[in-house]
């Protein structure tokens, strides 16, 4: 595996970019049932999820063109990732590609962190595990299958394809490649992306 260039970790790893990829998801996840208070915070900063991800029932909205905002957001992304790439001109990396099929558990390239407590949140504790064992690999080929399958593209919206990537898929792979932050900050302002 060709390691990635500096500017490149550094972008990704930046405070701003962490908070703003996490507020956004957060945002859409969570709207239909935010308190008025917390909308109010983002509102006051110009922005709101024009279609919300999720319902209040926390069902996914499959249908609502929340699942185009997905897509367009983390091809933004990528792109602005291929910028640095040809800013900085190695050709072990001239853009990003992505994989031609998900590694495989024991993988020497991509190996697989292992599981980690987050404190305070044994939810999201166990969804860690699973994503990093068996039968979440399994599930993740599946899906990988279903978002390969050109019979079943061509019958999905855009809006559905995206939602369903992301719910699936996109979600168990952050999970199964995260790592324990380097540290937690208690007490820290979540909101101060300048220090710390």
């Amino acid at each position: 595996m060709a390691t990635l260039p500096q500017p490149v970790i550094e972008a990704m790893a930046d405070r701003s970019m962490r908070l703003h990829h996490m507020l956004w998801h957060a945002a859409r996840d969570g709207w239909a049932t935010m308190p008025a208070a917390d909308r109010q915070i983002f509102t006051a900063h110009g922005w709101e999820p024009p279609r919300p991800a999720l319902t209040a029932d926390n069902d996914i909205e499959l249908d609502n063109g929340s699942g185009e905002d997905f897509l367009y957001m983390h091809r933004r992304m990528i792109a602005d990732v291929d910028d640095i790439l040809a800013e900085v001109g190695d050709p072990a990396y001239p853009r990003v590609e992505g994989w031609p099929t998900v590694p495989a558990p024991g993988d020497t390239e991509y190996p697989v962190p292992p599981p980690f407590a987050v404190p305070g949140n044994p939810g999201f504790t166990d969804a860690i595990e699973f994503a990093k064992g068996a039968d979440a690999y399994d599930e993740i080929l599946q899906g990988e299958a279903d978002f390969t399958d050109p019979v079943a593209l061509r019958g999905m919206t855009l809006g559905r394809l995206g939602a369903s990537i992301e719910y699936s898929i996109h979600n168990r792979l952050h999970l199964r490649w995260a790592a324990p932050s380097a540290a937690y900050r208690p007490g820290g302002d979540p909101f101060d992306v300048d220090s710390g």
